[in-house]
């Protein structure tokens, strides 16, 4: 499914709490579920001794590769393909059945992980947090509820299909 050119603005937006320094992020998320998706968010957790349920990345920083995550000792690795500006429905099914193992995963994107954040507020518990990075503002703690689910069905349901 491809991601229609006037969603890309909508999505460059914020959604949940912006946090622009990692202490205040790290504090808040010390007691709660949250999965990152994003190099350097991910990179940012396991520094400051957070272990996220589930942690996505691309091996890019704003389309420069990047190096690999340290301290990811206890996580499964897992490739998945998603090419940029496409959610692959594959992709979906994919994180759907990690979601539901209950094991922590490092699972490495051969493509882009961006907009694979819909898929997991779709499928994540209530209450999970899925954090982000928020190019050139911060980081994005987004809870997963009801208001974060019916957004992002709103959102994929403009997505176009498209083979891959």
């Amino acid at each position: 499914m491809k991601l229609p050119l006037p969603l890309r603005g909508q999505l460059s937006r914020p959604y949940g709490y912006l946090f622009i320094n990692v202490e205040p992020l790290a504090e808040f998320l010390k007691d709660k579920e949250f999965v990152t998706v994003g190099d350097v968010v991910t990179e940012t957790a396991f520094r400051l001794g957070l272990r996220p349920q589930m942690a996505l990345i691309d091996g890019k920083t704003k389309r420069v590769i990047t190096k690999e995550v340290k301290g990811v000792e206890g996580y499964e690795v897992v490739n998945l393909r998603n090419e940029p500006g496409l959610i692959r429905v594959s992709a979906i099914e994919r994180l759907r059945e990690l979601i539901a193992s209950g094991k922590k995963y490092l699972v490495v994107v051969e493509g882009e992980e961006d907009l694979l954040v819909i898929p997991l507020v779709l499928h994540l518990k209530e209450g999970t947090y899925v954090v982000y990075g928020q190019p050139n503002a911060g980081v994005v703690a987004l809870e997963v509820n009801e208001f974060s689910r019916l957004r992002v069905k709103s959102l994929l349901e403009s997505f176009q299909p498209e083979l891959c």
